[in-house]
């Protein structure tokens, strides 16, 4: 349950608050346990009700610190107290699994060109692996061309 909804805001309650939710199942498969319950306690719906309200359950990376950084920053972008700093809609959130899910950038984590470029580099190893052989090649043969050209000079003169 959102935060919103915990409170009573019933009329803050939207897509945003599914969001929050499938935030919190992701949370649970990263985790292995649901947000605000350790495992094995047994509390209350009222216990739990009023942690919600208190703040945000404990962060992932204290509970598995080599759960994907990309994985936990989309977690949080979903459980986001703020509603506007949530994803706007459940197929956004998908967007991101997805980008992730092939290799692309998640845009919870970073972006840019540098990002891109980077995820790029990793989905296509060999093709790029093939272009800096191929750019270390020309400027080689660029270099040899000039040496051979100032000999050639060097000896008319």
């Amino acid at each position: 349950m959102p935060p919103e909804q915990a409170t009573g805001r019933v009329e803050d309650v939207d897509e945003r608050s599914d969001v929050y939710a499938l935030g919190a199942i992701l949370y649970a498969l990263l985790t292995g346990q649901v947000p605000y319950v350790k495992p094995g306690d047994h509390i209350s719906a009222r216990t739990v009700l009023g942690m919600v309200i208190q703040g945000p359950p404990r962060p992932i990376r204290e509970i598995d610190p080599q759960a994907p950084a990309e994985l936990v920053a989309v977690c949080e972008k979903a459980m986001a107290r703020d509603q506007k700093n949530r994803y706007p809609s459940s197929l956004e959130l998908a967007e991101d699994l997805q980008a992730w899910i092939d290799g692309r950038v998640v845009k919870a984590f970073e972006s840019g060109a540098a990002a891109e470029f980077k995820k790029w580099l990793v989905r296509n190893r060999a093709l790029a692996v093939s272009i800096t052989a191929t750019m270390a090649f020309l400027v080689l043969g660029l270099l040899a061309v000039v040496v051979v050209q100032r000999s050639a000079n060097d000896k008319l003169s």
